[in-house]
């Protein structure tokens, strides 16, 4: 296109699912709620057909398991909003760059710009990473021992009971860490983007900021529901964490798509061309470069 940071815009668009690794909501319950219950209900039909007492230590392994799988959640949640940010601090830079290219002074959005950041989330996501490879490893070596009636029933109940405590813990603190950042995040989006399009009215026409819908709510009661379920709640909060994290990127990628548009109109854009939308995967659906 006609200007550099328009072509590093595009780009961006274009490869956005690389950067936005999203989470379903769907496979989150299917794997920590669905699955496991189906399991439990399974073992507990058996014993209670064949009359055998029903203990804890049965269904150890699976908890276990569980844990294995909960770290696992709490490290993609945490990735995900940490590679968004990241994401969209390349996407800023490049409007930013395209904004000055037009003759606007971008030192507003420029100051705006500095909250996009990887800050402390970047390490904290590092650390959830590390944290499973401990868990997988720590559980895996529990199973073979239980297995292997060297980890005593008692001892092995009381160890899953601690641990999955702490499990849930960490869903819960995890997720309300990821709910504050990509809640701050939505907000200094949508303050760049009105600013933006303030900015580009007459050069791009009406584009309208950012707006995801993203209503405030009280944390102090989820914090409290986690406490009074001794850390249960903390799979529902999770749930409603990542349907605000997909409502966030959905929102902006509608609102990318509309961008996009206008400044392909604007630039000429002559190794860009639209597709249909019926044709084709993703976004490469509206967009693709002529080879």
């Amino acid at each position: 296109m006609g200007s550099p940071y328009a072509d590093d815009f595009l780009s961006c668009v274009l490869k956005r699912t690389e950067n936005d690794r999203i989470i379903g909501v769907a496979s989150m319950l299917l794997a920590l709620l669905i699955v496991p219950l189906m399991v439990v209900l399974g073992i507990l039909i058996l014993k209670m057909r064949f009359q055998v007492p029903i203990y804890l230590h049965d269904i150890i392994g699976l908890e276990l398991v569980m844990a294995i799988v909960t770290s696992f959640f709490v490290y993609r949640i945490l990735d995900t909003v940490n590679a968004h940010r990241i994401r969209d601090r390349t996407w800023a830079e490049a409007l930013i760059g395209y904004a000055s290219h037009r003759g606007h002074d971008v030192s507003e959005l420029e100051s705006m710009v500095s909250g996009i950041s990887e800050d402390r989330i970047g390490l904290i996501t590092k650390a959830a990473f590390v944290f499973f490879l401990v868990v997988f490893a720590v559980n895996m070596t529990m199973i073979c021992l239980i297995m292997g009636n060297v980890l005593g029933t008692w001892d092995s109940e009381y160890i899953f009971i601690a641990f999955a405590i702490a499990i849930y813990i960490e869903l819960g603190a995890a997720s309300v860490y990821a709910h504050i950042k990509i809640t701050e995040h939505d907000a200094i989006q949508s303050r760049f983007t009105a600013a933006l399009s303030d900015m580009l009215e007459q050069d791009l026409g009406p584009i309208g900021p950012l707006d995801a819908g993203l209503k405030d709510i009280d944390l102090r009661i989820h914090v409290l529901a986690m406490v009074l379920t001794l850390g249960l709640y903390a799979l529902v909060f999770a749930v409603l964490t990542v349907r605000r994290i997909r409502q966030h990127i959905s929102s902006e990628w509608a609102y990318e798509e509309d961008l996009l548009r206008k400044i392909v109109a604007k630039e000429g854009a002559i190794g860009v061309s639209f597709v249909d939308k019926e044709r084709g995967k993703g976004f490469r659906r509206l967009f693709r470069r002529k080879r």
